[in-house]
């Protein structure tokens, strides 16, 4: 397997994008804001079956404009001022963003396991299914106290799985869908994300030219476990199903830190300005 090359005959992708949106005062001190948006992608840079050469041994592919997507969604943000201290804004976006690969060489290496059979379900893919980045549900809000030297803002956020390919052909399993052949790409989803950080700033006068700013940080204030990937077998970030686990394995081996993503965090500094 030689990979994929290049193309020098690759077209430009092309997008048409639709937004539309109404912001608006309803009340002194609270605005509400809506959004939606639709957008479509054609000529994606895309791969494809292998191409065979003489030798048996030697199979390559190119890139070339075949693939497609979409995505849409809606936003709804709220913006409340409560006196001239505190500020509450939230926002909550519904999106979809739908294609038929997530990567460019995608469907040549999905392709290496199908023994270059592009017929029926092994076909080059022309159907849609969920990109890598699919995120259905995002809620972000923030609440902002203003002192008259210092500061405080909580931020959370909450954000549903993105997708991920399982596993299918598991040993020992012979019902269901892992059991099939079928293409189960981003049929799952990983767990979902919340998260809570806290910033605080206190200011200092020095002298009529100099001030000083002391500020805190807490990344990850509850210390929430975040998953950024599992095993596609068992759907979990610390071991795959034991089926798949060798018992003359070493213990760590399937410890793997970037599955997930860092715990609580703090960070303290000091700004120095000059007028």
């Amino acid at each position: 397997t030689q990979g994929v090359f290049g193309n020098p005959n690759l077209n430009p992708e092309r997008s048409i994008q639709y937004e539309i949106g109404l912001k608006q005062e309803v009340f002194a001190g609270t605005a509400i804001e809506v959004t939606g948006y639709y957008k479509n992608i054609r000529d994606y840079v895309s791969s494809g079956a292998p191409i065979r050469t003489g030798s048996t041994q030697i199979i390559y592919d190119q890139y070339f404009n075949r693939d497609f997507a979409t995505s849409r969604g809606l936003t709804f943000a709220l913006n409340q001022n409560i006196g001239n201290r505190i500020s509450l804004n939230v926002d909550y976006t519904f999106s979809i963003a739908e294609g038929n690969n997530s990567d460019p060489a995608e469907e040549f290496f999905r392709q290496q396991g199908l023994d270059a059979d592009t017929t029926g379900e092994n076909a080059v893919a022309s159907f849609v299914q969920p990109l890598n980045w699919d995120r259905s549900h995002i809620i972000n809000s923030s609440l902002f106290y203003a002192g008259n030297d210092w500061g405080a803002n909580f931020v959370g956020r909450f954000l549903t799985g993105t997708p991920y390919t399982p596993a299918n052909n598991i040993p020992g399993v012979v019902t269901g869908p892992v059991a099939s052949t079928r293409d189960l790409r981003n049929t799952q989803r990983l767990p979902t994300r919340f998260t809570v950080d806290l910033n605080a700033y206190k200011n200092f006068k020095l002298t009529d030219k100099t001030g000083l700013q002391v500020f805190f940080n807490i990344f990850n204030l509850l210390d929430s476990q975040l998953v950024n990937g599992v095993f596609n077998d068992s759907g979990e970030p610390d071991l795959p199903l034991p089926v798949n686990i060798n018992p003359n394995a070493d213990p760590n081996f399937f410890v793997d830190p970037s599955r997930f993503a860092e715990p609580r965090r703090f960070q303290f500094g000091i700004q120095l300005s000059f007028n």
